[in-house]
């Protein structure tokens, strides 16, 4: 991996843990989770019409992978996400449709076209099953939770276009660990901004991110 690429990674985790943070300390988890898709697909949208279009069997790729994420997103939306048994299949999503973001971007040829049309789907396919799921409670009620809808959709696109890119060029589980990197930011973030505690516990846990990010320079 090369330093630039490395950096470029780094980036993107923290954009990464950027927009986490706006959508789950927002009004409503769900309705800055249906914002963020929907700028998603917004600047999918201003991109394709300068990108080449998907050919072949890109298409399975694409759909596919916009199905999951569509899933993956409904159904890790609630509370429940903080038990360990969906944090792990949440973890098996993340190296799944990684892998297939790895082999789907080099299959096409460009990496930004890709994730255009993918999070494109993906919003097609999230946006009316959430609305039938949650209904009305969804959908925005304040200028600030469109803005902010819209900023963390903004940071997000950025972040998994990088790492899409990188993916392309580098080792896909090399690039998706240090993507991983983002919890150190995360927590970083926390504690700066909304004074999360930052025990002993959490302090290891960082070194030992700290450590392995430095690592995979070696």
């Amino acid at each position: 991996m090369t330093i630039l690429v490395f950096c470029a990674v780094l980036i993107a985790a923290l954009l990464h843990a950027s927009w986490n943070g706006l959508v789950k300390t927002g009004d409503n988890k769900q309705t800055g989770m249906l914002l963020l898709t929907l700028a998603h697909a917004f600047f999918g949208l201003c991109l394709i019409p300068f990108l080449p279009m998907p050919q072949g069997e890109v298409w399975v790729w694409v759909l596919g992978l916009g199905i999951v994420m569509m899933a993956r997103g409904v159904f890790s939306s609630g509370e429940d996400r903080k038990l360990i048994p969906m944090a792990m299949v949440s973890a098996c999503a993340t190296a799944g449709y990684s892998l297939v973001d790895g082999l789907g971007a080099r299959v096409m040829g460009d990496a930004l076209a890709y994730v255009s049309w993918l999070l494109i789907f993906a919003a097609l396919f999230y946006t009316p099953i959430i609305l039938v799921l949650r209904g009305r409670s969804v959908l925005p009620r304040n200028a600030k939770q469109i803005s902010v809808g819209i900023l963390a959709g903004f940071a997000s696109f950025i972040s998994y276009a990088i790492v899409v890119c990188a993916i392309t060029e580098a080792p896909i589980a090399l690039v998706i660990a240090l993507r991983e990197s983002s919890i150190l930011f995360a927590m970083i973030l926390g504690w700066f901004f909304s004074r999360y505690h930052m025990g002993p516990a959490k302090i290891l846990a960082g070194i030992v991110i700290v450590t392995g990010v430095v690592l995979t320079r070696f």
